[in-house]
């Protein structure tokens, strides 16, 4: 691709498969993923409004996880809010909490947050699945996110840009 697509060579297509194999391995070995989910269960067990599912050690290997069943609908299921007692609006608000709490506090985040792998349990409560990708940040990356949500919020554009310059690996911008 580099040397047959002018307008392709910033991939670094050798990077980007190289990234995509060690990415693939390790969301085939379920014993990385036992790790994260157990992380998570512990980042969250004083927090009554998320729900991590427990982990069996001792019936998992690197190719069978096996995990407490969480009783949840999609989170996007809008249909379904009412017979779980739960409304739109605050379950957008604990999922943002969750989600800043993932990024800001546990330096270690979902990074497969769509709705299939987001549950609504009962009562305003969700239920996050499917640890096989997360991300870790450094404390930079936080500030940078910090300024950046910062910008957003005052309408900031130049602020934005500047911060989401510093959030790539562009060096020819």
């Amino acid at each position: 691709i580099e040397a047959h697509v002018d307008d392709l060579k910033w991939l670094d297509a050798r990077e980007l498969i190289r990234e995509f194999s060690r990415t693939i391995h390790r969301e085939m070995d379920f014993t990385i993923e036992a790790r994260t989910i157990q992380r998570f269960h512990d980042n969250f067990k004083e927090d009554p409004t998320v729900e991590i599912p427990r982990i069996f050690p001792e019936f998992s290997s690197p190719e069978v996880l096996t995990m407490s069943f969480i009783d949840g609908v999609r989170v996007d299921a809008l249909s379904e809010y009412p017979e779980r007692r739960s409304d739109p609006r605050q379950v957008a608000q604990i999922g943002c909490h969750a989600v800043f709490k993932q990024i800001f506090e546990h330096n270690l985040f979902h990074a497969d947050p769509h709705p299939g792998n987001i549950l609504l349990t009962r009562d305003n409560r969700l239920g996050f699945i499917d640890f096989g990708m997360v991300g870790r940040l450094e404390a930079s990356d936080i500030n940078v996110l910090s300024d950046l949500l910062r910008a957003v919020f005052m309408e900031d554009s130049t602020r934005v840009t500047d911060a989401m310059l510093l959030l790539t690996d562009a060096t020819d911008l």
